[in-house]
């Protein structure tokens, strides 16, 4: 770290820029969401919808439920036996279920990264796999304050913390532009989310909105060296450290309409939409004065800190539930589209690198089409879902022919999972769902042409592959 402020002591000013994304952004949040290639926008209704689409928590009137009646009493043939007392219970949980819940996910993703880089040093598709884990919850505003039914159907408050799984909240990687490096995956990718909000639906969930908060952290700082010596070998100076970083947080907005509550003819219809405020991570200005042991000249420079940057991003979806097709092949089909946009022609650069001039790539805005499937299986207790989007690179060809190394690729992504209800039982608080989700993303291979190609700037080409698990327990209160 010391030796890297030495070298750039004989820098004016130094800014190294880098735009990320996070583990959500490339991969999804919750193993339910993965499963249905994130096209959740329209249907989300549990504790996730603080990241997919917060008017999610103001939606509990149609939650998916255990059917309770094995366990309240059931003969051999199937039928309901006659336990009046068993069903009234079977009901009354049928209405509670879910409202509130708890939620523990862990996920893990394994890119096997193919660079053909003809240059010596740290191969940038080496060690790029790890972890995450989110704890999750939804609480009905009911417990608190009594709202009037016949209005406010719904409404809880939610929130939703991810951790690098070594501990570690966040890892800053902040590199110039000119190094190979993956812009949404490894290090890119390790950063804390810490989201919070609240939901509320209308008239039986005939519509709803939310809001939520995305917390990152910003400020500014100072940094005071003194006795550097011009030498290459590790030091020790006498040094000052000052930072000043608040929370500077994003908001989310979202909205869900269910025109089947209007009319019997469009029952199973779904309309979402999603607004995310563009996100960053940005300490500047950082003063740094670095006093040097030969003749006592003092060096003033400005470093900037600039990271985790995510554009504003819309997201519209439309989901339809297939009821017809139960009596023919004996499960119910919901089939949901989500369409993000996400501008990245508007991403920030910090005011050093305005002031250096730097000719830091023009991103493109791109279009990102997803489709996801939840087929309710004949058994109550399980859901099968499957789903696949496709996300163009926003790095041009153009950029990529000069000094500029960032890297990012078309995606090809499938998924595959299941959701298994266990009911509640013995001295459990409540119902428990698994979801289990398996992601698979290609990464169509891409050649980076260099006009003028040197040993230290080489033409080359990368591709791969990336493989992902996720599992979440979540209680329903």
């Amino acid at each position: 770290m010391i030796k890297k402020i030495v070298i750039a002591v004989f820098a004016v000013i130094i800014n190294l820029p880098l735009y990320a994304s996070n583990f959500a952004e490339s991969h999804g949040f919750s193993a339910n969401g993965i499963a249905k290639g994130n096209a959740v926008v329209s249907t989300v209704n549990d504790w996730s919808s603080v990241w997919y689409n917060p008017a999610g928590l103001g939606k509990t009137k149609e939650r998916t439920t255990v059917d309770l009646s094995f366990v309240n009493g059931k003969n051999s043939s199937g039928s309901l036996l006659n336990k009046k007392k068993k069903n009234i219970e079977y009901k009354k949980e049928r209405t509670k279920n879910g409202v509130n819940e708890v939620s523990i996910s862990y996920f893990n993703t394994m890119p096997i990264m193919d660079v053909k880089l003809n240059k010596s040093g740290v191969n940038p598709g080496d060690n790029l796999n790890y972890g995450m884990v989110t704890i999750g919850a939804a609480i009905d505003l009911n417990i608190f304050y009594k709202m009037p039914e016949k209005v406010v159907s719904s409404a809880r408050i939610g929130v939703g913390i991810s951790a690098v799984h070594d501990g570690s909240l966040t890892k800053l990687n902040d590199v110039n532009y000119k190094q190979h490096n993956y812009l949404r995956y490894g290090r890119e990718a390790q950063k804390a989310l810490i989201l919070a909000g609240f939901g509320m639906g209308f008239l039986e969930d005939m519509f709803g909105f939310g809001v939520v908060a995305n917390v990152s952290f910003g400020g500014e700082g100072k940094i005071k060296l003194e006795d550097v010596a011009i030498d290459p070998s590790d030091q020790y100076p006498d040094d000052q450290v000052k930072l000043d970083l608040a929370a500077s947080p994003s908001f989310n907005g979202g909205l869900y309409f269910n025109p089947g509550k209007i009319t019997k003819l469009l029952d199973g219809l779904n309309v979402g939409f999603l607004y995310k405020m563009e996100t960053m991570l940005d300490v500047s200005p950082m003063e740094t004065d670095a006093q040097l042991t030969v003749g006592g000249v003092l060096m003033p420079m400005n470093i900037s800190m600039f990271d985790y940057y995510h554009p504003h991003s819309f997201v519209g979806g439309i989901s339809y539930r297939i009821s017809q097709l139960k009596p023919i092949i004996g499960t119910e089909v919901t089939v949901s589209t989500d369409l993000e946009y996400q501008m990245w022609s508007k991403y920030k650069v910090s005011a050093t690198d305005t002031i250096r001039g730097e000719s830091i790539p023009k991103l493109n805005d791109i279009f990102i089409p997803k489709i996801g499937f939840n087929f309710s299986t004949p058994l109550s207790w399980l859901d099968v879902q499957a789903g696949y989007y496709y996300q163009p690179s926003m790095l041009p060809d153009s950029s990529l022919i000069g000094e500029g190394n960032f890297m990012d690729n078309d995606v090809h992504a499938a998924s595959l999972g299941t959701l298994f209800r266990i009911p509640k039982m013995g001295g459990m608080g409540g119902s428990v769902e698994v979801a289990v989700s398996y992601q698979f993303q290609y990464l169509v291979e891409r050649e980076v042409f260099k006009t003028t190609p040197t040993s230290l700037n080489p033409s080359y080409t990368y591709g791969g592959m990336i493989h992902s698990g996720s599992i979440s327990l979540t209680m329903k209160l």
